[in-house]
């Protein structure tokens, strides 16, 4: 897979996200269960590229899911903080 079929889902989901508003602001807030999956492959994407550009093979393998560890590690219920 290339770097750019490997980005391409996260693309399309940005380009449409643009498309549908013409005031862009950012909006911060907790990750929730539900971006388990994007948080995932944003990592994923974004590091293997990285490693890409800077002459590495990629440190991930085997699709955006095995990188869904860090939302893993890094969400706490609402309420819990270390």
């Amino acid at each position: 897979m290339s770097i750019a079929d490997s980005l391409m889902p996260a693309l399309r989901r940005v380009r449409r996200d643009q498309e549908r508003t013409t005031d862009l602001k950012a909006h911060l807030r907790s990750m929730t269960p539900a971006d388990k999956h994007e948080v995932g492959e944003l990592i994923y994407c974004s590091i293997n590229t990285w490693y890409r550009n800077h002459g590495c093979p990629p440190i991930f393998q085997g699709g955006p899911r095995v990188a869904e560890v860090f939302y893993d590690v890094t969400w706490f219920p609402r309420g819990i903080r270390p």
